[in-house]
């Protein structure tokens, strides 16, 4: 059985209050005091989430999904959302198209991950997120409304799903990106060794100029996928998305290090595996660092003969990790300034570190 369209929806902006509704949907974000116990619905992967177990999935996006296809017996006849990214159109997309993205549900699903994950996805899905991301950008260069802007993307998501309008130019030109970082890993150009389980090192050959500024850039959450990052994290997800992932840069005087945890470490995900390294403090998408990582950027630095500092995050957020490197860098050596500095220590001697501090399997 699958749920009829919820026919209204609104993004709860703080322009205008909710309208009144029998029983609300909040699909994605967090509904807070809003939500009525035991009336409303929270679909969300947003941390802390009351989504039942039923339909809990990894992606908000995908919990409409299971929402849609296993329906109560309650109607709900309205759908709210609060911010604009990938996942939160994707999610009252679902919710108001049920049909159409039940039918390209991989796609539908892919898209949001890309989106909030920095997955690695195929060409439909990154078709999909990429032009949705897009939109976004410029909605925002336009000052256009949330509402306005939803409503755009749910018109575009549907020509692209339907195959209908003419692919942007920044669609065709991020694959290609992506497409490069992947012939970069399959070629050895970037090497590849899996430390542990759940622990993989990846080192770039010497870069210089934009070129090595482009391989430090850690991309923002949402971001469009182009040519400022030399090897984008979804090309490395593809194959260790649920792994946490040393990146090093060989440079004249030594290398730069980072260590990602996975991408989707800042959300409720029930079939990913979970790091041990971060722990839910209670508040809306904040997670702790757990005093491991501190200890090996202590043991790190007690090796190092390097002028900078070896550093941990203490606590991520999707938009914040680590400060100067951001989400998901947890430890990165960086000189005073907090800027990525050479590290005396090889590659090797920071994963065996790392490796045998944090229990990766657990």
């Amino acid at each position: 059985m699958t749920l009829n369209p919820v026919t209204a929806w609104h993004i709860d902006d703080g322009t205008s209050p909710v309208p009144a509704a029998e029983r609300v949907l909040y699909a994605d974000g967090a509904a807070g005091d809003a939500l009525r116990p035991g009336v409303d619905l929270e679909l969300s992967h947003w941390v802390p989430t009351t989504t039942p177990d039923r339909w809990a999935a990894d992606t908000s996006t995908e919990t409409c999904l299971r929402f849609v296809d296993d329906p109560p017996h309650e109607h709900y006849d309205l759908a709210v959302n609060n911010h604009l990214d990938v996942d939160g159109i994707l999610s009252l997309f679902v919710l108001t198209h049920p049909d159409l993205a039940s039918t390209h549900r991989t796609t539908v699903v892919g898209a949001a991950e890309m989106g909030d994950f920095s997955a690695g996805v195929d060409r439909p899905a990154f078709v999909l997120a990429q032009e949705l991301t897009a939109l976004m950008g410029r909605a925002r260069e336009t000052g256009a409304t949330l509402t306005g802007t939803y409503r755009s993307a749910f018109e575009r998501a549907q020509q692209v799903l339907a195959g209908e309008g003419r692919e942007a130019t920044s669609v065709s030109d991020g694959w290609h990106q992506l497409e490069r970082g992947a012939e970069r890993v399959a070629d050895g150009t970037v090497a590849v060794e899996q430390v542990g389980e759940h622990l993989v090192a990846y080192v770039l050959p010497a870069l210089d100029g934009t070129r090595l500024e482009g391989a430090l850039r850690v991309p923002p959450h949402n971001a469009l996928v182009d040519e400022s990052v030399w090897l984008w994290p979804h090309v490395r997800n593809r194959d260790h998305g649920e792994c946490v992932q040393l990146t090093s840069i060989p440079v004249a005087d030594g290398w730069f290090h980072d260590l990602w945890l996975p991408g989707y470490t800042w959300a409720h995900t029930p079939d990913r595996w979970r790091s041990p390294w971060a722990r839910s403090t209670g508040d809306s998408n904040v997670w702790a660092v757990q005093p491991a990582v501190a200890r090996a950027a202590t043991d790190l630095q007690g090796a190092e003969r390097g002028p900078g500092t070896w550093l941990a995050a203490e606590q991520l957020t999707p938009f914040s990790g680590l400060a100067g490197r951001g989400f998901p860098v947890v430890l990165s050596y960086v000189d005073a300034r907090r800027r990525p500095a050479p590290s005396t220590l090889p590659p090797a001697t920071v994963a065996e570190a790392v490796g045998s501090l944090i229990d990766i399997a657990a």
